[in-house]
């Protein structure tokens, strides 16, 4: 101890005591070092010893008294199907509707779909004129579709009868419907799986209306329908002549703006009245 350290009085001990802290010196030395690497490889190690004891032990009882498997289960005809499954079974079923009401008997019946339809209230198969023209095509039905089992019946379809009225266009003039005919659980996204068994009921139905003209709402329905992929404002105010195999002429394809996204982005209003004119237009040739 030198000169310096006995005139330290106790404040000054403490005081160099917090600066060493505060420098990340708060271990006291000792006479031979700790490899402290060693130590955490030891922890591991340990702890995977320990890991593959469960696991052979888990392994041993297996062994020596392994249950019996269990049947297999047949699944009950309420039971929902398996994607495969469903989509076979929807498409033997839409082979048998010769009409609208048809298919909407046969929709209300199937039963390959689980928890999206029996999560929802009501099926919502279209509304307006079935013998139009033109056709407008959504993604799912809003919540006061559900309930009503009405399509667009929510403020988005009245914004949507606000948008054709301005063109003098009413659902006289169109049969409008949804890519899925069931509103999913808290309005989710469907499935990939339930898409494509909904897609052989739409097709079904765009077969059995024989529009000149779909127009569709947003990019999902114009994605699933051509089995493309694409952004709405990509794709918007552009027509597309599709011919589907099932139909004997070509279709004229819109992709324009769902109406619930104008009403969240009021400035893409201005893109779709482009839109609206350009539909007006078109529909004068029919």
């Amino acid at each position: 101890m030198d000169q310096h350290d006995i005139e330290m009085t106790i404040s000054d001990a403490i005081s160099a005591l917090q600066w060493q802290i505060e420098m990340g010196a708060d271990e006291a030395l000792i006479d031979s070092p700790v490899d402290r690497y060693a130590s955490v490889i030891a922890q591991q190690e340990a702890k995977a010893a320990a890991a593959r004891a469960v696991v052979d032990q888990a392994r041993t009882q297996s062994s020596i008294a392994k249950p019996a498997a269990p049947a297999p289960m047949r699944p009950s005809p309420s039971a929902p199907l398996g994607a495969a499954e469903a989509i076979e079974a929807a498409r033997k079923l839409v082979e048998t509707c010769d009409s609208l009401d048809a298919l909407k008997t046969a929709l209300e019946g199937f039963e390959g779909l689980g928890t999206l339809k029996t999560s929802a209230s009501n099926t919502v198969f279209g509304d307006g004129n079935p013998n139009a023209d033109i056709m407008i095509i959504g993604e799912i039905p809003e919540k006061q579709d559900d309930v009503s089992g009405r399509a667009f019946s929510d403020r988005g379809g009245l914004l949507l009868d606000k948008m054709f009225n301005a063109i003098h266009l009413t659902r006289e003039n169109f049969f409008a419907s949804n890519l899925v005919f069931w509103r999913p659980a808290g309005g989710s996204s469907p499935t990939d799986g339930q898409l494509a068994v909904c897609k052989i009921f739409i097709e079904k139905q765009i077969e059995l209306i024989q529009p000149k003209m779909i127009i569709c709402l947003g990019a999902k329905p114009v994605n699933i329908l051509l089995n493309q992929t694409g952004g709405i404002s990509r794709m918007r105010g552009k027509w597309i002549e599709h011919k589907f195999e099932y139909l004997n002429n070509s279709i004229h394809i819109m992709p324009i703006f769902a109406p619930l996204s104008l009403i969240k982005t009021p400035a893409q209003k201005r893109l779709a009245w482009r839109d609206l004119l350009e539909i007006q237009q078109k529909s004068k040739a029919f």
